[in-house]
């Protein structure tokens, strides 16, 4: 039987990778943007949401779409967050071009890769990696039962850490990392693009999702389902 308490797995964490490879008809980079938008989103549809995004944009070669070393963008690196209070990320890169948001929709994560790809100076812009550090995730039927009051205790090398827990419709969500447990993220993700092959590997650090029998596996074995339906290959 699956223990309900929270553990943050500081080694040997589960990893998820899947590989696309965008159709003749996905034209541009934006095109690609929103590959990978839908990916992270159906992916982590009612258990996973992502509350920071870091973009590393580059000059593309102009046939094949490839990020090139030289020319670099104007602004190559750009962060948006919709972080609640107490959860706490700092952009992937250094000096990244912070943009605040209301929510990390799909709109708003298409709106604002269309913005960054424009007015970097050359011809194609795109990008080369999205990151995420910072989310909620919803937890699992058994783990509910280990909250108390507005609180969930999640175990650490550091001792106890305790997440504030958002009671919603859908069931009880925690975020992270907080402000004071910097690298506590219930889960992370990155997507890297390459000139339309894009790899997506997801990092899950909390035990109920990543441990064979934990509590939430169920849930990560449907997104995968959600993923695999999108047409990516898992690797």
């Amino acid at each position: 039987m699956a223990e309900s308490v929270i553990r943050i797995l500081d080694h040997g964490r589960a990893q998820l990778r899947a590989e696309f490879t965008a159709p003749a008809g996905a034209d541009g980079q934006l095109a690609h943007a929103e590959l990978a938008v839908d990916a992270l989103l159906t992916l982590g549809q009612g258990v996973l949401e992502p509350l920071a995004v870091d973009v590393a944009a580059a000059c593309c070669d102009p046939e094949s779409g490839y990020p090139l070393l030289d020319p670099q963008p104007r602004s190559p690196f750009h962060h948006l967050r919709a972080t609640p209070p107490g959860v706490s990320v700092a952009g992937y890169w250094r000096d990244a071009v912070v943009t605040d948001c209301a929510c990390l929709d799909r709109a708003t994560l298409l709106d604002w890769f269309g913005a960054l790809l424009t007015g970097q100076g050359c011809t194609p812009a795109g990008w080369s990696d999205l990151v995420v550090q910072a989310g909620r995730i919803r937890l699992p039927a058994a783990a509910e039962s280990t909250a108390v009051g507005d609180h969930v205790p999640v175990k650490s090398d550091e001792g106890l850490i305790r997440y504030p827990v958002e009671r919603r419709s859908d069931g009880l969500w925690a975020a992270g990392p907080l402000a004071a447990h910097p690298g506590s993220a219930p889960f992370e993700a990155r997507i890297t693009n390459e000139g339309g092959f894009l790899t997506f590997d997801l990092f899950l650090n909390w035990s109920p999702w990543a441990l064979g029998d934990g509590a939430g596996r169920s849930d990560v074995d449907a997104a995968r389902r959600r993923l695999t339906a999108l047409g990516w290959t898992l690797t």
